[in-house]
């Protein structure tokens, strides 16, 4: 059994430490515990000049004064906590809603504290069973965040893809898409659900889908609420209702919830969803869909008639922002329902331990990339110890890349382009325009 010690405040008095908050972590094996708190010395400590004392000193003073029979309490009881956690299991009581679980299938979870001490140690900055400084760890959080903003910018290390779905407004042409709503046409979804820790419970969805990376808005909802990952709710509009993973617990009845998309780098590719009807009468379920182009600027600049009135949208040029982006869609519709492709960018991390929820090999790769970025920070010059880095931290992504990159397009053409004539109605799949 390890245990590892951190000094994190102390209380002086006179030149004496009278108190000191303590963080203890026990692992054996695959388990871990850890308590904190505030010891407060029967003798105030201090028998040289307080800028010499170092943290292992107060962790040997704090060990001798909790000694009983010989036995540090401390220490005691998380060994008493390690061996019930190996003979039992921890199950939700009856009460509470299930809530996440580390062990779902596809996904691993780690915190960005266990990557960045990992990366510490390969670069020989930690050794085996130190811990990071708050000061070290901070700025390793910082560049793990630079890290993964870059990783949004490398398409083929983004492994999902949102869907933003919004229908359109009778001749609107000019829409909005981030997490910060400004606007009235923002881009967004409306929903009804609840709250219980880091639970979200969607019973039911007004307008919009939902998607990973959402900013959630609401009555009682802490700001900076986002949607994590889906538990037992699919996302989009079809299968929404069920659970998901939010990064920050609270407690929230069933209300009505907006939520707001991330403002994407780019959109891939889009639909547009139009509405069938009988006699007048819309069918359910019946839309077809019908491929939109996606437009750079130079070609939106092109089309002479922007405000040109048509039945739904052909093309969308998006101009992206620092925060928030425009859509601009044409020709300026009377129905339809948006439906636009995205790569789903890396949320930065806020805490030390908050969940990393990713697929396998995320991890491996985060920590090898993170080892590669501070060398230079802790002045490592070895070019054996660079070369193996590098090496690793190569490989991590290419294996990703190769698992995320995309099936080769399939070139497709109407029969009408073979034959002279098409024989069938299959026109309709494509609805013409191809």
């Amino acid at each position: 059994m390890n245990f590892v010690w951190t000094i994190t405040e102390t209380q002086v008095k006179d030149g004496l430490i009278l108190c000191a908050k303590y963080h203890v972590v026990a692992k054996e094996d695959d388990l871990s515990v850890e308590t904190e708190g505030y010891w407060t010395f029967g003798d105030p400590k201090l028998s040289i000049p307080f800028d010499q004392v170092t943290e292992e000193m107060i962790v040997q003073w704090i060990e001798k004064e909790t000694l009983r029979d010989g036995v540090c309490v401390i220490k005691s009881r998380l060994e008493e906590q390690l061996d019930s956690l190996s003979k039992s299991e921890f199950v939700p009581p009856p009460w509470m809603p299930q809530t996440f679980t580390v062990k779902k299938q596809g996904f691993t979870m780690t915190t960005p504290i266990e990557i960045i001490s990992r990366a510490l140690k390969d670069i020989g900055a930690l050794e085996a069973g130190e811990t990071p400084t708050p000061d070290a760890a901070q700025d390793a959080l910082d560049m793990l965040n630079d890290l993964i903003d870059q990783w949004s910018n490398e398409n083929m290390m983004v492994f999902n893809v949102t869907e933003i779905i919004c229908p359109v407004i009778a001749g609107q042409t000019q829409y909005t898409i981030g997490p910060n709503p400004s606007t009235p046409n923002f881009i967004g979804a409306s929903f009804t659900g609840s709250i219980t820790g880091n639970v979200l419970t969607v019973t039911g969805i007004n307008s919009g889908a939902l998607a990973q990376g959402q900013t959630l808005s609401g009555t009682g909802i802490t700001a900076g609420t986002k949607i994590t990952q889906f538990l037992t709710g699919a996302g989009g509009n079809i299968n929404e209702t069920g659970t998901y993973q939010l990064n920050i617990s609270q407690t929230v009845a069933s209300t009505t919830i907006t939520a707001y998309y991330q403002k994407p780098l780019n959109i891939d590719s889009a639909f547009v969803r139009v509405n069938t009807t009988s006699n007048g009468q819309p069918i359910t379920g019946g839309g077809l869909d019908y491929p939109m182009s996606v437009l750079a600027l130079q070609d939106y600049e092109m089309i002479g008639l922007k405000t040109l009135n048509g039945p739904w949208p052909k093309a969308v040029y998006f101009n992206a922002g620092s925060d928030s982006g425009n859509l601009f869609i044409w020709p300026s519709p009377s129905q339809g329902e948006l439906h636009l492709f995205a790569n789903t960018l890396f949320s930065r991390y806020e805490s030390m331990y908050e969940d990393l929820v990713l697929p396998q090999g995320y991890s491996m790769a985060l920590r090898w990339c993170l080892a590669e970025r501070l060398m230079p920070m802790y002045g490592k010059a070895s070019q054996t110890q660079i070369a193996m880095i590098q090496t690793f931290a190569g490989q991590a992504k290419a294996t990703l890349k190769r698992t995320n990159m995309a099936p080769l397009a399939v070139a497709r053409y109407p029969d009408a382009l073979l034959t002279g004539k098409a024989k069938d109605a299959g026109w309709i799949l494509t609805g013409g325009f191809i």
